[in-house]
């Protein structure tokens, strides 16, 4: 008794195997693992094109065809074993891997010509597929990544593989072999690697969804602690901006000033920020001390310097002069030689007599 007709499993397992690339194709437009995704869809449509070569040539292929199918979906299973290994950021081994694979071929071809024995030729082939399976495995037990849950498919696949060289040993008339007849074993074997198909379309989607759940999760977290620590700062520059005796100017990256505390704005003899915003520094500085001045604020902004600290004489909106000790530093830390600094902050301290002469 069987369920479905061997063509017709088989063309379910054509199209899930194409539909697996089309996903893996889609999901490559939106992942980080667009390299990898790729080389899976290329492995998806190769075991894609083997299965359909079977299911349009009926149960009784002829032997290039079977050839052709055989090697279609070794380098299937390969690529699986290639994008395993991008997935989990480890190197692949062509020094071994691929000469180890021509060999098969080699002896696939050798073995249909010149040994025409057609259980022989399954249990070569599928000793491959089972390595190449088993490999996948290893892999993916070893690594720490959501990719560990292809472990599933590739084991079930590794299984229909060992139960397709039981099958050749112990059933050797070719009516009875897997891909050239549809009995209840056969449509066995190719249900349990539909069903490992579908699991790894699940597993793809299941691992990228989570690599998207984190990359969001990630991105609220750093915009939610780069808000609260915006708000920590302002809280601080607040206050500080509010000390009776903080003389604090900002700068902008022209030196004009955007904010003045209010102990600048007396210093200065002015009503309040607003009467400074958009202005210089430099009709405030007396001429004796423009030039010096100049000097020290161009080396911070081409980085030559970190900061600067410099004693000079302002002068007034009511002109009287005051001998200040002023300290400016770019807002953006320390910037590289080129670079030019967001803005500056300075801090002014007027200077007492008993400073000045020490001075």
């Amino acid at each position: 008794m069987t369920i479905l007709d061997l063509r017709t499993l088989l063309l379910v397992l054509v199209l899930v195997s194409f539909g697996c690339a089309a996903l893996c194709v889609v999901l490559s437009r939106v992942s980080n693992r667009r390299g990898s995704l790729s080389a899976l869809a290329w492995a998806e449509c190769l075991l894609g094109a083997g299965f359909a070569l079977v299911a349009v040539r009926g149960a009784s292929p002829d032997v290039l065809t079977y050839i052709v199918a055989n090697l279609l979906i070794v380098a299937g299973y390969g690529g699986h074993w290639l994008s395993l290994r991008r997935l989990t950021g480890q190197i692949f081994p062509w020094g071994w891997a691929l000469p180890v694979l021509v060999a098969v071929a080699g002896l696939q071809i050798w073995l249909t010509y010149l040994l025409p024995s057609l259980p022989g030729r399954i249990i070569l082939i599928s000793l491959v597929c089972a390595g190449i399976a088993g490999l996948i495995v290893w892999d993916a037990i070893r690594c720490r990544t959501v990719t560990r849950m292809l472990i599933v498919p590739h084991a079930v696949f590794a299984a229909m593989m060992l139960s397709r060289v039981w099958l050749a040993v112990t059933m050797p008339d070719p009516a009875t072999q897997p891909f050239l007849s549809s009995g209840p074993v056969q449509q066995g074997y190719f249900l349990g690697i539909l069903l490992a198909q579908l699991w790894m379309a699940q597993a793809m989607l299941w691992s990228i969804g989570m690599d998207w759940y984190r990359e969001v999760a990630g991105a609220v977290a750093a915009r939610d602690q780069a808000e609260q620590s915006r708000r920590i700062t302002d809280s601080r520059l607040s206050g500080l901006m509010a000390l009776d005796a903080a003389c604090i100017v900002f700068l902008d990256p022209e030196t004009r000033v955007v904010e003045a505390s209010p102990s600048f704005c007396r210093l200065l003899g002015v009503g309040s920020s607003r009467d400074l915003a958009g202005e210089t520094l430099l009709p405030y500085t007396v001429e004796e001390d423009r030039e010096r001045v100049a000097l020290l604020h161009r080396a911070l902004t081409e980085g030559q310097i970190g900061s600067y600290r410099v004693r000079k004489t302002l002068r007034t909106a009511q002109d009287a002069v005051v001998r200040v000790d002023m300290t400016v530093g770019p807002l953006s830390g320390n910037i590289l030689p080129g670079d030019r600094a967001k803005g500056f902050v300075a801090f002014c301290q007027p200077l007492t007599e008993n400073a000045m002469a020490e001075a």
